[in-house]
């Protein structure tokens, strides 16, 4: 993956033109790049993560979930991470699907 901010990458999947950050970069890397960015805001700015989760729509009761179940060895931003990215490409998939 080219050097692309977490931040940015973040912002970027989270915003309207999330299908370009999908095409643009494998999932692995995605979750590898943006789960860092997720761990700093749970423990920093949890509003912040909250108003993420709720712009891109992720299940409350999956987040939960996911959360409870989840491998020790694993971090809550990974978790997180793969949870943003496979709504992203749902949404992207349904887009594709009726346009």
């Amino acid at each position: 993956m080219t050097a692309y901010k977490e931040r940015t990458l973040l912002e970027d999947l989270a915003g309207a033109d999330f299908s370009k950050v999908l095409d643009k970069y494998a999932e692995e890397e995605i979750i590898r790049n943006i789960a860092p960015q997720l761990d700093t805001l749970i423990d920093k700015d949890f509003g912040r993560l909250t108003l993420i989760l709720y712009k891109i729509d992720v299940d409350e009761n999956r987040i939960r979930k996911a959360l409870s179940h989840a491998d020790k060895d694993i971090s809550s931003g990974q978790i997180l991470a793969r949870l943003i990215v496979d709504r992203q490409k749902q949404k992207y998939e349904l887009r594709k699907q009726f346009s």
